[in-house]
């Protein structure tokens, strides 16, 4: 019995101390990883290269008037007037899309882009398309955007960046004019 004493509680304490360290080591917190993506819409500056032939060299004997070539842009925007407006089709920007955000017109057709119930809080929507500069649409906005020249347009609204705000596109589309 000596022998089985001697034996069986230092046995005891070692499975007792292993026991407390590993529910220590096991009771740790681990490390967490988190990934963090914030992506940022940032409008592409398109520059435009219009080619103009010089005008020929006039004489002093013929008087002649040359025409001056203006470049046509590829399309004109403005803020709606319904007295005097008259869109072909519209576009509503509601619950984070365009509805619809396809469509196809024709040159000389004008599209209204109306804001339609956009939730408080989030900034001023911002209209993005092509070389268009003037982007702020309001939270009830309307625009109206008479297509020139055919190619496919793309546009974005984008709610911009402010305090407590990250941007974040709000609705996409294109506009196919042919």
């Amino acid at each position: 019995m000596d022998l089985k004493g001697n034996t069986l509680y230092p046995l005891l304490v070692l499975f007792f101390v292993i026991g407390l360290a590993v529910g220590y080591v096991i009771h740790q917190p681990g490390t967490e990883v988190r990934y963090i993506t914030n992506t940022v819409e940032v409008p592409k500056i398109v520059e435009k290269i219009v080619e103009i032939t010089p005008a020929p060299t006039v004489t002093a004997t013929e008087p002649a008037t040359t025409p001056i070539a203006t470049a046509v842009p590829d399309f004109d925007v403005k803020i709606y007037d319904p007295a005097k407006d008259i869109p072909t089709k519209e576009i509503q920007i509601v619950n984070w899309g365009a509805k619809p955000n396809q469509m196809s017109i024709h040159p000389g057709q004008t599209v209204l882009i109306k804001v339609v119930d956009y939730p408080g809080g989030l900034g001023t929507p911002e209209f993005i398309m092509g070389s268009y500069d003037n982007p702020k649409l309001g939270t009830a906005g309307q625009i109206v955007i008479k297509f020139n020249k055919t190619g496919t347009y793309d546009f974005k609204v984008v709610i911009p960046q402010g305090e407590g705000i990250t941007p974040t596109l709000y609705a996409s589309g294109t506009i196919v004019v042919y």
